[in-house]
């Protein structure tokens, strides 16, 4: 399975908006976070709960925890057997609504714009 993401090779993408891969002091949940991420790449669809759960349609989550915090990474798997990864954010409630139509908005925006892992190579060549 390939994981994808808007960037291309030599672009960096922003950091997570929850902040924990942000900071230098920690690369422990950073790892622990990888860990996840390549554990879903090689299992793909065959990765089940606890580790990963659908949310809606096509829309599922990665699930995992960072010290004592529960964090969801929200995904879907495209043509071609692609993960693409949309959203991050700590699990602080029984039901994550907005967390959730927060990921659903990300998946049509991405499914509308149609990218793929060449998304945004070449456009600052022109």
């Amino acid at each position: 399975m390939a994981l994808l993401s808007r960037f291309g090779d030599d672009e960096a993408p922003p950091a997570p908006s929850f902040g924990l891969l942000a900071r230098k002091s920690c690369l422990v949940p950073l790892a622990t976070a990888a860990f996840y991420i390549e554990l879903l790449a090689e299992q793909g669809v065959l990765l089940g709960e606890p580790y990963t759960r659908q949310l809606d349609g096509k829309l599922r989550e990665l699930r995992f925890h960072l010290d004592a915090e529960a964090v969801r990474v929200t995904y879907w798997i495209a043509s071609g057997r692609r993960i693409i990864l949309l959203t991050v954010f700590h699990k602080t409630r029984m039901r994550e609504d907005r967390e959730v139509a927060r990921a659903r908005r990300a998946l049509r925006l991405c499914v509308a714009e149609a990218h793929t892992v060449d998304a945004g190579k070449g456009e600052a060549d022109e």
